[in-house]
């Protein structure tokens, strides 16, 4: 999550109640692009990606081992 762009980080009660009023602050078209943004990150975190890249290590390992 890059904090405004794709989403809001927050670390206590106080800055989860900021974050909380600056999206509702927020415009449809702000919402739009912060949704729109998120969305194209989500999948480098998918399960199948996760997949992906752990056998791409595990492949190299047992080339390097054998």
């Amino acid at each position: 999550i890059i904090d405004g762009v794709s989403g809001f980080f927050f670390t206590d009660e106080a800055s989860f109640v900021k974050k909380c009023e600056r999206i509702f602050e927020l415009t449809d078209k702000e919402k739009e692009k912060i949704i729109s943004k998120a969305l194209e990150v989500v999948d480098t975190y998918s399960i199948e990606k996760f997949y992906e890249n752990i056998i791409g290590v595990y492949t190299r390992a047992i080339r390097k081992c054998w």
